[in-house]
């Protein structure tokens, strides 16, 4: 029962606050660039197939990280092409620019975090030698994957709001143009 427990762990936090939110960001600003409004039937269809790619990627072992990052905005490209019917360039900017907005975001709160934390006890916990007790898991793999994901998090949160401030600003009617 207890491993049931540790995989449900993992799919709340590395699988929809891990992988759902980079990937609601990544659709998000897929209809910012193309400056259309919400199609919530295509958004939640993009971020559940790109999520699910994302997770299935990145457990493949001999798929390096940079490796799977571009496969994953491959497929964002091409959901927003074919899918949402996005031109092929909004499209790659989309994805180029919420690349660009993740490393920056990550990278200012990585060193937030190792400035705060200690280098240390950062790497401690990302190989899942320690947690917090409402993320204690009894497999060390499944340990560390969550302890990355819960880092992760507010990167994704910044991430995501950044994203929706630009999302409102693009999809905002000049004033007294009606549509």
């Amino acid at each position: 029962m207890g491993y049931i427990i540790d995989y449900l762990k993992l799919i709340i936090f590395d699988g929809i606050l891990g992988y759902g939110i980079q990937s609601a960001s990544y659709a998000l600003l897929l209809f910012a660039q193309s400056k259309r409004k919400i199609n919530w039937k295509q958004y939640f269809i993009v971020i559940t197939i790109s999520s699910l790619f994302l997770l299935l990627v990145r457990n493949i072992s001999f798929i390096s990280y940079g490796v799977h990052t571009l496969l994953y905005m491959i497929v964002v490209i091409l959901l927003g092409v074919f899918l949402m019917k996005i031109s092929i360039r909004n499209s790659v900017i989309s994805v180029l620019e919420t690349a660009v907005i993740v490393t920056i975001v990550e990278g200012a709160l990585l060193y937030i975090l190792k400035f705060s934390l200690g280098n240390d006890y950062l790497n401690e916990f990302v190989e899942g030698n320690f947690t917090y007790s409402f993320l204690s898991v009894n497999s060390h793999l499944i340990q560390s994957k969550i302890n990355k994901a819960f880092m992760g998090l507010p990167t994704n949160v910044v991430l995501i709001s950044i994203i929706t401030i630009i999302y409102k600003i693009r999809i905002r009617k000049p004033k007294g143009i009606k549509d």
